[in-house]
């Protein structure tokens, strides 16, 4: 439906799944004109119209990569200079979108601006690649989510509790509920004191905390920063 307003389809660009007509493709499959063939260390190796380049992934990840795939390829369509996307630093993400957060011997990995089960499953798994042990998760509700809205939640939180032990794993919100009292994990109505509180009980085991939700969960509440000044007192 992004593309119904142009006139012009010439220099549309989609994910090589969608199998759009029109345009270029960016993706992992053999036919895009932007392939994502690697990703070792947050450096991307990408095929770029037979071209192959190497490219800083800030926040690490495949989606990410993704996301730097589709720059690249947007760059070279519109005939600008591509070599400023190959270097991008940790300054390239913005707040909310997994910039870190240092507090004394604590990590917070700030997802919170929004999520998405897509996005959820994908950050998760980056982040419990990228970081070693002592993990703690806090996972905010998918807004919007519709009648499957109790079995991406679900799904979400198994997978969550393969990647870290069940006791680090936090919950918050209605949509979590169900899935929270399926598995026996820490559920939370909202991200309140008593949240901060698990929180950071948690965290003196497990100092690398993920906060990733829909956007009226935590980022409208400015919850991560009240996390960061509750772990500095």
């Amino acid at each position: 439906s992004i593309f119904n307003g142009l006139r012009d389809l010439s220099k549309a660009i989609s994910h090589d799944s969608l199998e759009y007509a029109h345009g270029y493709q960016f993706g992992r499959g053999d036919h895009a004109h932007a392939q994502l063939k690697s990703l070792r260390n947050d450096i991307a190796g990408i095929n770029l119209f037979g071209q192959d380049v190497e490219a800083t992934v800030p926040g690490g990840g495949w989606a990410r990569a993704e996301t730097l795939t589709a720059t690249l390829l947007a760059l070279h369509v519109l005939e600008l200079d591509i070599a400023p996307a190959l270097s991008l630093g940790a300054e390239a993400l913005p707040e909310g979108r997994g910039n870190v957060i240092t507090v004394g011997d604590y990590r917070i990995v700030d997802e919170s601006y929004n999520a998405n089960p897509a996005s959820m499953l994908g950050a998760l798994e980056s982040f419990c690649h990228t970081w070693g042990e002592g993990k703690t998760l806090v996972l905010g509700e998918m807004l919007e989510l519709g009648e499957q809205s109790p079995k991406f939640h679900a799904d979400i939180l198994a997978k969550a509790c393969q990647l870290v032990p069940k006791e680090a794993v936090f919950c918050v919100g209605e949509g979590f509920q169900a899935a929270a009292d399926a598995l026996s994990t820490q559920w939370f109505p909202a991200a309140d004191t008593s949240l901060l509180q698990a929180i950071r009980e948690s965290a003196r085991k497990a100092p690398t905390i993920f906060v990733k939700g829909s956007n009226m969960v935590f980022w409208a509440n400015k919850f991560v920063a009240k996390l960061k000044a509750y772990l500095e007192e």
